[in-house]
């Protein structure tokens, strides 16, 4: 808020003399003395008021500083405007006040000043009340803007992470690995590669139809995971399950989550895990009555680990952000890792009835 015009410093050293010398005019104007003007233009009432305007408009700076500095969050309108008001009314009193008086009593050694301390007092008030009223104008227009920017800025980091998403939802090893895994079948099983290529399909249809979507049932994305596992298994032979635990099956239908997750999650624990018949890898999700799903694993971590299997944790943290105020969590302890992902919620409005429905 620094570009409004009460720090710019050309404004604060030419605004005070022109407006001072203008209320000069106005006070031998309501004295009926203005043949005094080329008379006594630069006396030492032209000055005093001159000089009362530099005290009042930096006083009226350091106020409104002040005030952003106690009250940074723009909350309302109305109150806003009655803070500013209120305090530059109260300091405008005590400048004018202060300054008039100690200028009548101290230098000019006179005390019946009443009528020129109201008149003085009167002009600045007036002056006050609409140097607020233009400083509040700029400042909301200021403030509108940059929360307009703010919201620009955040709409290009969600475009740009939507974008990306979607780069890494095409997992080019995944790709790879089921061209290999499908000219192994076509040799031996022709029905079933089939099945494999209807499948991995059917993982990228998922991708196409949830680009455009913020957010989906669970149960989609649920069944977008096992239609991940169902892929993986011609490769490793049907050792990766995956096991829900749900104590609330209307979560399943009204908690929304991103698209995505759990199949990020997924293919992150398969290419990082060391599954052999022994130890086949189990994966499970449960959805208590928490507002939160639990995604968990044992960790039997491989000795090498693709550098085309990167870490989902930032990705879906940042994701997740942009939605709500419940970050996403991940553990790791006694060789497990848990993940907490928040569930969302769509707020829908009430319907609003009409009058011959409410009676």
């Amino acid at each position: 808020m620094q570009g409004i015009f009460i720090h710019n410093p050309y404004f604060r050293v030419l605004f005070p003399p022109v407006y001072g010398l203008l209320v000069y005019v106005l006070v031998l104007l309501v004295f009926d003395s203005i043949r005094q003007v080329e008379q006594n233009f630069f006396s030492e009432e032209a000055l005093l008021c001159v000089g009362l305007t530099y005290a009042l408009t930096e006083s009226l700076r350091l106020v409104l500083i002040g005030i952003n500095k106690l009250f940074p969050v723009f909350r309302s309108v109305q109150r806003r405007i009655l803070i500013y008001l209120t305090a530059n009314i109260l300091c405008s009193l005590l400048v004018v006040t202060t300054v008039v008086s100690a200028y009548f009593i101290w230098w000019v050694g006179y005390s019946a000043f009443q009528i020129e301390l109201l008149t003085l007092n009167s002009i600045f008030l007036v002056s006050v009340v609409l140097y607020t009223l233009v400083y509040f104008g700029i400042y909301y227009l200021n403030h509108f803007n940059q929360r307009r920017l703010e919201q620009e800025h955040n709409l290009r980091e969600k475009m740009e992470f939507q974008v990306n998403a979607l780069k890494n939802e095409v997992n080019p090893q995944l790709l790879y690995a089921s061209l290999e895994t499908l000219i192994k079948i076509l040799h031996h099983d022709p029905d079933e590669a089939e099945a494999f290529i209807h499948d991995l399909s059917k993982i990228y249809r998922n991708v196409l139809q949830n680009k455009k979507q913020d957010m989906i049932p669970i149960s989609r994305e649920l069944s977008a995971a096992q239609d991940i596992i169902r892929l993986y298994n011609y490769m490793h032979h049907d050792l990766i399950q995956l096991h829900l635990q749900t104590d609330n099956e209307e979560a399943l239908a009204h908690k929304m989550i991103l698209p995505g997750t759990l199949q990020k999650l997924t293919e992150h624990a398969i290419n990082r895990s060391l599954i052999t018949e022994c130890k086949p890898l189990q994966l499970h999700v449960r959805l208590g009555q928490a507002e939160h799903l639990t995604y968990r694993y044992a960790l039997r971590e491989r000795l090498l680990v693709s550098g085309l299997n990167p870490s989902p944790w930032p990705e879906l943290t940042r994701a997740y952000s942009f939605f709500t105020d419940r970050p996403l969590e991940c553990s790791q302890e006694d060789n497990y890792v848990s993940v907490r992902i928040p569930l969302l919620t769509v707020a829908t409005p009430e319907p609003v009835l009409s009058e011959e429905v409410k009676e």
